[in-house]
């Protein structure tokens, strides 16, 4: 079962493969039957989805997603998958400063980015995150931004906001492909 999410567009060339052992799934464990029996597919994924700087080393055991739209030219982390089509768009990090990039404007552009997308994107992203966390630990979000430790989860990030649209359920919507069978 391979480990990098499937969009339409996405490109995955760079990122190694990884696989679940068979061994590790345990029967009826598989993350779509939770999904559809409406249990939580990770119940603790609050305390298992992590966010780092992508130049800062992440915890032992974790598996790491770069959350960027372009690959980083240094990485201290070697990331395992790479969710491009969920990071900020080129023209919001374009029409932003760095400085705007921690602020409340930048958070609530990204998030009504992430809310257009289809609801299955929203869904694919944790039915993976699922998978991932039946191997390891945890999942690391990494980005750019530079934070000091102590302050990650009360700076604004494009990681921070990825996780906190992650970890919340949206409004159910069609997609423009249900739209058009409907």
């Amino acid at each position: 079962m391979p480990h990098a999410v499937r969009w339409h567009c996405a490109t995955y060339a760079d990122a190694p493969a990884a696989t679940v052992s068979p061994h590790l799934l345990r029967a009826g464990s598989s993350p779509a039957l939770a999904l559809l029996a409406g249990r939580p597919l990770v119940p603790d994924l609050a305390e298992r989805l992590l966010t780092r700087c992508l130049h800062d080393a992440v915890p032992p055991r974790t598996y790491p997603v770069l959350i960027t739209r372009t690959r980083p030219k240094r990485c201290a982390v070697h990331f395992q998958a790479w969710w491009r089509e969920l990071a900020p768009s080129l023209a919001l990090l374009h029409t932003t400063s760095p400085e705007d990039s921690r602020r409340e404007t930048f958070a609530l552009a990204y998030r009504a980015e992430l809310d257009v997308l289809p609801l299955r994107a929203w869904y694919r992203a944790l039915l993976q995150l699922a998978e991932w966390l039946q191997v390891y630990p945890s999942v690391t979000l990494l980005s750019y931004e530079r934070v000091p430790a102590l302050l990650e989860r009360q700076t604004v990030t494009q990681r921070n906001v990825l996780r906190t649209w992650l970890l919340s359920a949206p409004s159910p919507r069609l997609s423009t492909s249900e739209e058009d069978v409907g």
